[in-house]
This record gives C-alpha cells, sequence and structure tokens, in this order.
C-alpha cells in the first residue's frame, strides 16, 4: 500500500468497522477503571505501516517546549 492510501482503505472497510465496534461496545462500556477495549489484528500491516509512513516523526513538528519550576 502507498503511503497516503490509508484514508481510502479505511472507507474501504468502514462497515467491517462498524461491526467491531458494535460487537465490543459492551465490552467497552463495561470496561474498567475506565471504558476502553483491546483489539487485536484489526488492520493489516501493511495498512499500519502506511499510516506510520505518513506520521510526522518527532524531529518534523515544531514543538512548543516549556522550561519553568512548576
Amino acid at each position: 500500500m502507498e503511503s497516503g492510501t490509508t484514508g481510502l482503505f479505511l472507507h474501504e472497510i468502514e462497515p467491517e468497522l462498524q461491526r467491531i465496534a458494535q460487537k465490543h461496545a459492551e465490552e467497552y462500556r463495561g470496561a474498567q477503571p475506565f471504558p476502553h477495549v483491546v483489539l487485536d489484528d484489526v488492520f493489516p500491516a501493511d495498512v499500519l505501516d502506511a499510516a506510520l509512513e505518513d506520521w510526522p516523526g518527532p524531529d518534523d513538528i515544531d514543538w512548543t517546549v516549556y522550561d519553568n519550576a512548576n
């Protein structure tokens, strides 16, 4: 999968993501100490690799740095 195509892929699998969300909704709402759910292997590795390629690296962003005694 080429970089920049992650959004197209997500559009293609949206019905499956909706099904997964509905299947795990109760588990999510009832999880402690806060609502959460862990979903393994939802996305193929090439999709995740493409997302990482699109994500900016730590040196690609102008960060705001605070240096104070608080």
